[in-house]
């Protein structure tokens, strides 16, 4: 028992230091990623709106023709 309390004890603290040492040039980059998903995301829902506006102003499909009897 006292052997797994110390693993994750060494565990949590290696998480903790490491956290405290890369934190300074990891969470930067990790921003700069979430800032481009959101442009792109914006972008995107920009384009996804005018081509729905696109093609509701313009002409119908043809119709289909009818089914073989």
């Amino acid at each position: 028992m006292s052997k797994r309390f110390l693993q994750l004890a060494a565990v949590g603290l290696l998480g903790v230091v490491s956290w405290k040492i890369f934190s300074p040039f990891v969470l930067p980059f990790f921003w700069l990623m979430v800032k481009a998903a959101f442009a792109v995301g914006l972008v995107l829902l920009v384009v996804w709106w005018l081509r729905k506006d696109e093609r509701k102003r313009g002409e119908e499909p043809p119709p289909s023709p009818p089914p073989a009897a």
